[in-house]
């Protein structure tokens, strides 16, 4: 396989993953709306509250923000900031791979850390707030699955930025 070839997979690839986890982030806040709603429903008018609707909420709150990640990536979502003058042109271009490496560097490591945390939390048969609440190697694995997706996008757009870089460099 080229490495044009290559690169168009890896993109279709990661833009699929990172819309389905969007989809899934959607439904869980949309879950969330709903436990939220039942809960207080249970609380307020039958006086019997929920300790599963309030858990299971908290955990959705998490999966909504993790797992959608990737997908604010891919559509300039996130909030950026100058902090170099645009006179600094070179010195923004090398800052900006450096700090894409390191945060997805990071990114990675703490995907492995808690993907370590979910094997145990199965294995152990961990749950959020008592017995009576979710497993937590739910959030464990959407958290690991979302760091990890932000991360390759994170490494896709700086590929892609460097090849906007190269081809300005050579066009001058």
């Amino acid at each position: 396989m080229s490495r044009r070839g290559f690169s168009a997979a890896y993109d279709v690839g990661v833009a699929w993953l990172a819309r389905g986890t969007a989809v899934i982030a959607g439904a869980c806040f949309v879950y969330m709306l709903v436990a939220t709603a039942l809960g207080v429903y249970y609380r307020k008018v039958l006086s019997q509250p929920s300790a599963f609707l309030f858990g299971s909420s908290e955990v959705a709150m998490g999966l909504t923000v993790f797992l959608s990640l990737a997908f604010v990536m891919l559509h300039n979502g996130h909030v950026r900031m100058e902090v170099l003058p645009a006179a600094a042109r070179r010195g923004k271009i090398l800052a900006g791979r450096l700090s894409t490496l390191i945060s997805a560097f990071v990114l990675g490591a703490f995907a492995v850390v808690v993907f370590r945390q979910f094997l145990n939390d199965v294995d152990l048969g961990i749950r959020i707030g008592s017995n009576s609440g979710p497993p937590r190697w739910i959030p464990m694995l959407a958290l690991a699955i979302g760091l990890t997706t932000f991360a390759l996008t994170l490494l896709r757009r700086q590929t892609v930025l460097d090849a906007d870089d190269s081809s300005e460099e050579l066009s001058e």
